[in-house]
């Protein structure tokens, strides 16, 4: 067979795979699929507006609700006489339906007689006119249903419906229920029960893909507070006249649903509808913060304006789908075969760029095409081709790459991938500096948590902290535990490898200063790093068995680290690094010295030094302080300890270091003349 035959059997092959692999997985592929067109209209066409006119509103029991009288302080099953005097406004305004996204199971009637009497009155003056649905919720085997006065004051299970919504596999809403199979029969959800009430069309089928809008403040959200404190009956005409009203929680954490917009949901709190009795609590709006999930009732309230104003969502037919996905596979195979890799490459991105923009248009007309599923295949067959035509290139290359990726650093892969060796067993000395790091407070913090949770803890901790150590020249040797401990300096020898690693650990406890969430537990504990930074030779290389081996850091000069991350705890600071580190940094200004200890198993005593900030070199107050600290230091290691307990003493309110040298410095000059003194503390912990 000739070349070019080859070419376009190897072509119709990946074709036909990638196609048929793409149709496979297109359960798993449509729900991401539709999520991403959100993103490409919206990249396209801006922010998605609510029809207009919009038939939709939305009232809100929101925080401020929950914040202001009559509702605050009181559990929401005695809000009902409040909701009764709302239901009546919203009424009389002239609406079209109201739906309740609401449950109560239990009522207070039984206990105060006549309380719910305002209630009840609307539920059955606004139920019996045929303008309100109340709602269920379908578990497997019986609803959890609206009290039974409240049901019968509302006219029945007519005007009950449920409000279940069910997520697709991937946890994501993307469709509303049409009908739902309860014990009763088939029956409408809330959404097509509201469309009918209003005079709608509700589409066939069983569900409703639904089409959010995306705008900030799509639908007008009214709090209920202002609404319970509005007494001007054309406020309540001006914007509830002729619309379908949803009464729903709008919190920050109940019933809120992750749906097929959440790549481009708005912050909350933006264009909110004008008030009619009472401001804007501004400061439990949230402007600014943006969430990828939305409340549950805006879900029902996108379904009902789809349905009102025919903007609702078609998604393509099987055949349609089945001829994208082939054309797909043509052009990406197309280009391969005719052009070199790189060109070939520019011209796919190219035409998945316009494939983008093609299906984005379809959307915004209301058609779901496939693009995820094409976008697939075209990938697919792509690199399947230029396989097919280099074979196999670098394959060495790439079994040495993945084999130990993972366990060596990058730099040392690449070397070996350079030479063709194999990595052996062995090393050398090298002057490194080493840092090792470890969560302050770690057992406290993870008292109580699930292992799933404290992994997640740790590995987005280790992720952060991993980053800045390969930001500044650093790798990672190993995790022990909840410690760190990274190399400065090898395989890769740096400019300067004490002033990389103290860059990584200030930058290190910045970050852990700037987001508090990180090393945030859920029993409300949060670690802190210690850090202990230490330069010196080291053995570096290949430990371990022939079987297997570590690249991995032994010496004295790892010992010191540890023990000076251990010393932390002692002074009360976040980061102590040895003389030798200081000395090889060059900046003396960089530093202030803490104290000079022996540290448990060295008989060699280490001076240890703080590193600064550039926040504090820069403060003149600080300045003062350090200097001041210096010289109480020189009393201390004078032996002068009273001197030294005076001088500690000024500075201990806002320097925990001083607190314990005062403490230190003031148990000595208690005690008899100590003979031989050296000025070296005996640390008698790791």
């Amino acid at each position: 067979m000739a070349p070019a035959a080859h070419l376009l059997a190897a072509a119709l092959a990946a074709g036909v795979l990638a196609v048929g692999a793409a149709w496979t997985a297109l359960p798993l592929l449509e729900g991401p699929s539709l999520d991403t067109l959100y993103v490409a209209r919206e990249m396209l066409y801006g922010p998605r507006p609510a029809p207009d006119p919009n038939r939709v509103a939305i009232v809100a029991l929101d925080e401020e609700t929950y914040r202001r009288p009559p509702f605050a302080g009181t559990p929401q099953v005695l809000w009902t006489p409040h909701l009764g005097k709302v239901l009546t406004s919203i009424d009389a305004a002239g609406v079209a339906a109201i739906g309740m996204d609401l449950v109560y199971p239990t009522s207070a009637e039984a206990a105060i007689p006549g309380f719910e009497r305002d209630f009840l009155l609307a539920l059955r003056s606004v139920g019996r006119a045929g303008r309100l649905v109340l709602a269920k919720v379908q578990h497997s085997t019986q609803p959890l249903l609206p009290h039974r006065g409240h049901t019968v004051a509302v006219g029945g299970a007519p005007n009950i419906r449920s409000v279940n919504l069910v997520e697709d596999a991937d946890g994501v809403l993307r469709r509303v229920p049409l009908t739902l199979t309860t014990t009763a029969g088939e029956e409408p959800g809330l959404a097509a029960e509201l469309v009918k009430r209003a005079g709608g069309t509700v589409p066939p089928g069983r569900s409703l893909l639904v089409n959010h809008p995306t705008a900030a403040g799509a639908f007008p959200i009214h709090s209920l507070a202002d609404l319970h404190a509005c007494t001007d009956p054309a406020y309540f005409e001006r914007h509830f006249r002729g619309k379908v009203v949803l009464l729903g929680t709008v919190l920050d954490v109940e019933d809120r649903k992750l749906t097929s917009n959440r790549w481009v949901t708005k912050p909350e709190g933006q264009n909110l509808p004008p008030r009619c009795a009472l401001p804007v609590m501004e400061d439990l709006v949230g402007t600014g913060r943006r969430r990828d999930t939305v409340p549950g009732v805006t879900i029902h309230a996108a379904a009902v304006s789809n349905m009102l104003t025919g903007t609702t969502l078609t998604e393509a037919p099987p055949a349609l789908t089945l001829g994208v996905l082939a054309l797909a596979a043509a052009l990406s195979a197309g280009l391969t075969l005719a052009l070199s890799p790189l060109w070939a490459a520019l011209g796919l991105g190219g035409a998945l760029a316009a494939w983008g923009g093609g299906a984005a248009l379809a959307f915004q007309g209301g058609l779901v095409l496939p693009l995820v599923p094409a976008a697939l295949v075209a990938v697919l067959v792509f690199p399947a081709l230029v396989a097919f035509r280099f074979v196999v290139v670098d394959r060495d290359r790439r079994y040495v790459r993945n084999a130990f990726r993972l366990y060596l650093p990058g730099s040392v892969v690449d070397s070996m991938v350079a030479s063709g060796r194999m990595p052996q067993l062995g090393g050398e000395e090298r002057p490194v500096t080493v840092l090792f790091s470890d969560i302050a407070g770690y057992t406290r913090m993870s008292e109580g948590l699930e292992p799933e949770a404290l992994v997640r803890l740790l590995n987005r901790y280790f992720t952060v902290m991993t980053d800045i150590v390969e930001k500044h020249g650093g790798f990672v040797d190993k995790y022990i535990g909840d410690a760190i401990l990274a190399v400065f300096g090898a395989p890769m020898a740096g400019d300067n490898h004490a002033r990389a690693a103290v860059d990584a650990a200030l930058e290190m406890q910045a970050a852990l200063a700037a987001d508090p969430t990180l090393l945030s537990a859920e029993n409300g504990q949060r670690g802190a790093a210690r850090i202990g930074l230490a330069t010196g030779p080291a053995l570096m290389g290949n430990i371990g068995s022939p079987r297997r081996f570590n690249y991995t850091v032994m010496g004295d000069t790892v010992n010191l680290a540890s023990r000076l991350e251990g010393a932390n705890k002692a002074f009360g600071t976040g980061i102590l690094v040895a003389d030798a580190t200081a000395d090889l940094h060059g900046d003396a200004q960089a530093f202030r010295a803490i104290d000079t200890i022996q540290v448990v198993g060295r008989d060699h005593p280490v001076t240890i030094l703080e590193p600064l900030p550039a926040e504090r070199r820069a403060d003149p107050a600080d300045t003062e302080r350090r200097a001041a600290y210096a010289e109480a230091l020189e009393h201390w290691r004078g032996g002068r300890f009273a001197e030294a307990a005076a001088a500690f003493a000024a500075l201990a309110n806002d320097d925990k270091a001083a607190a314990v040298m005062h403490r230190r410095a003031a148990q000595h000059a208690a005690e008899p003349a100590l003979h031989g003194w050296t000025g070296v503390t005996a640390l008698t912990e790791k």
